[in-house]
């Protein structure tokens, strides 16, 4: 475990000015989405509110290729330009859409279908919702999908099929390695977001700010997650062999 933290910092330490380089186009779409998404827009619907979903897992996917591409050049030393990040990125972006809206999708129902059988049986429905905790375990056993499209060329189907496969094993240190750089970041951002709730004339400002910070520095949540996949993957292929 040590050794994965060790190269996870590494890893990303030595290409902190890329990572950040690359992703910030995204991180800053991203709020902007964010913001939009907040704000009460007269005759905001179903379909804009759908239509910010799917434009926010379309810029997090195209972050998420443009990073998994990028990292599987450093890590083997091989130069890689910004612009080559970008391209090898968007050309994934579709693929890694399709599969996250093909995990997500059962879980967004699952919470609408629950509030609106609550709302018209006047029920309490939250007893329900630690059934949706069991769906994170699939979730995280899909973890390695993204990278095994990319790296490997698999299909969104294949891709989790593999990926239940690959995560065997590697779950726990999966989920220790993500809580190690999680936990704190998620907390910094709190304690940013109450320090600063006096500034209620600059709230918009402040939470858009916020998002950019946070955004770049959860970066290493997808080093470590990536550092994890190597390791697994080239376990796999030497048994293999």
């Amino acid at each position: 475990m040590k050794i994965l933290l060790k190269e996870t910092i590494s890893l990303y330490l030595n290409n902190l000015r890329l990572l950040i380089l690359i992703s910030l186009p995204f991180i800053i779409a991203s709020s902007i989405v964010d913001q939009i998404s907040t704000q009460p827009i007269v005759g905001k619907g179903i379909f804009l509110s759908l239509f910010l979903m799917l434009l926010n897992a379309f810029i997090f996917s195209a972050l998420t290729s443009t990073i998994i591409v990028c990292l599987s050049e450093v890590k083997y030393h091989k130069p890689i330009s910004i612009k080559e990040s970008f391209y090898g990125g968007i050309i994934h972006t579709p693929f890694l859409m399709f599969t996250y809206i093909l995990l997500m999708a059962p879980l967004f129902i699952f919470w609408n279908l629950s509030a609106m059988v609550g709302r018209m049986m006047n029920i309490d429905v939250s007893i329900i919702f630690p059934l949706s905790y069991a769906y994170y375990y699939i979730i995280l056993k899909a973890s390695f999908a993204p990278y095994l499209i990319i790296l490997d060329g698999k299909k969104p189907f294949s891709a989790i099929k593999m990926s239940f496969t690959y995560t065997n094993g590697f779950l726990l240190k999966l989920i220790i390695i993500t809580s190690f750089f999680v936990i704190p970041i998620t907390i910094t951002k709190l304690s940013l977001s109450l320090l600063l709730t006096h500034y209620e004339q600059m709230k918009n400002i402040v939470d858009f700010g916020s998002d950019i910070i946070f955004g770049a520095i959860s970066i290493v949540v997808h080093v470590a997650i990536f550092t994890v996949f190597c390791v697994s993957y080239s376990r796999i292929k030497e048994r293999k062999f």
